[in-house]
Parts: structure tokens; sequence; C-alpha cells
């Protein structure tokens, strides 16, 4: 994607999220920069389901006369897995599962050369073949939002008390007291029910309502106010 389409494309999302009510409309012309974290926020509950995994190796030390010392990771260590198929196991039905497929991201992607992500997650917005790398499975265009963008905006919400893990998705489990799955499912909910009111109600400003002002501190804090 060339930078101008990309800068293109911000100021679309920017001023979709003013039209909402998600954004105040003083905000400069060429809006957040790529680092937002509600853009990003944007980004996957638009992109959802094409959500990867990133998985993460254990980390090494090395052995030094100080002590031992952790070892920078390199890109290269990191798996990402797609999905292929999804489906509902267990008890009621309501655990999810998906088949993944092993994919990898595009030297010409920014994240190529990324050896730490900070959630185990990334929406993507197409997989392609590369023929240049045996057909392997590509990911150009790809996004890290928070964690919390995950439990606002992921395909759903399911707390398992028993376990302590909040699903947000088929195969997205994440480890959590069940506490604060609740919370932000009951905020969801809150939501989805502001958002369908703005719509019906094109001059409903929403911007400054306690639910909206909330969500987007969860996002830029990554849950500092359930901590």
């Amino acid at each position: 994607m060339a930078v101008s389409e990309a800068k293109s494309g911000i100021r679309t999302l920017r001023d979709t999220m003013v039209q909402l009510g998600l954004a105040p409309r003083s905000s400069g012309a060429d809006g957040p920069d790529h680092g937002d974290e509600v853009l990003k926020a944007l980004l996957l509950a638009g992109l959802s389901p094409n959500i990867a995994r990133v998985a993460v190796p254990r980390q090494k030390y090395q052995e030094t006369i100080a002590g031992a010392i952790s070892i920078d990771r390199q890109a290269r260590e990191l798996a990402l897995f797609a999905p292929e198929s999804t489906g509902a196991t267990g008890s009621g039905g309501w655990r999810g599962h998906r088949s993944d497929r092993r994919v990898f991201v595009h030297p010409q992607s920014t994240m190529f050369s990324e050896a730490s992500y900070k959630t185990p997650f990334a929406a993507y917005f197409r997989l392609h073949a590369s023929p240049m790398a045996g057909r392997k499975l590509m990911l150009r265009d790809i996004t890290v939002p928070s964690m919390y963008a995950l439990l606002l905006f992921g395909p759903c919400l399911v707390v398992d008390h028993e376990y302590k893990v909040v699903e947000a998705g088929p195969g997205l489990s994440v480890r959590a007291w069940p506490r604060i799955g609740v919370l932000v499912a009951s905020l969801r909910r809150l939501l989805d029910e502001l958002l369908r009111r703005r719509l019906d109600d094109a001059g409903l400003d929403i911007c400054a309502h306690p639910i909206v002002d909330t969500v987007l501190q969860l996002i830029r804090t990554d849950g500092a106010l359930l901590q």
C-alpha cells in the first residue's frame, strides 16, 4: 500500500470517527498518527474475523559474569497463524475453535522486522500466496491493536469463570479475571445500543457520552481503568 493511499485511508477513518462523535472536530486535518490506538481498534472491528495469532517462543537467556541476561528475539522466531475455518465445540456449544494455517509477514510490510508484539494477535486486511516464496501465505497490511481493542471489538466475548479465561473469538482466549470480562461484556452491549441510537438519530451527539469516553479511555490506556 502506497504512503499516499495509507494517509488517505487514515483521513477517511478520521472523518468517520468525527461523524459518529468518536473524535472531536477540532482535530488536525491529517488526524492521528499511525500509532493511534483508537484507529487500530476500529481497523480490528472492521477486519474481524481476520485476526492472526502470534506465537512467541520461550525467552532465551545467556550466561554472563554478571548473571543470566535475556537474548533479544529475532523477527523470524515469531510464528503467525491465520484462521482457515471456525466452529463451536464444548458444553452448550459456546466454546469456539478454529483451524489455523501458518502465515508470514510480507517483506514489504512495516512489520516484517518487528520482533516484539505487545499483544499475541494482529489484524490483517488480506492473505495472498507469494509465487516468489514458494506460495507461502503472506500478510502485507497488518496492524497490532491493544488487548482491549480485541475484547471490545472482537468477534465475540465469552467469560469462563472456572478457568479465568475470556474468549474474544474462536481460538482467541485471553487469561483475565472474570470480573474484567463481565464488565467489558456489559460495556460492549451498552456501546452497541448507543451506536444504534446514533444511526437512528443523525443529530444525536455522543462524543461526550460517558460510554464512549470509557471505551476510548480503555483502548488508549489498554485497560488501566479496570486494573
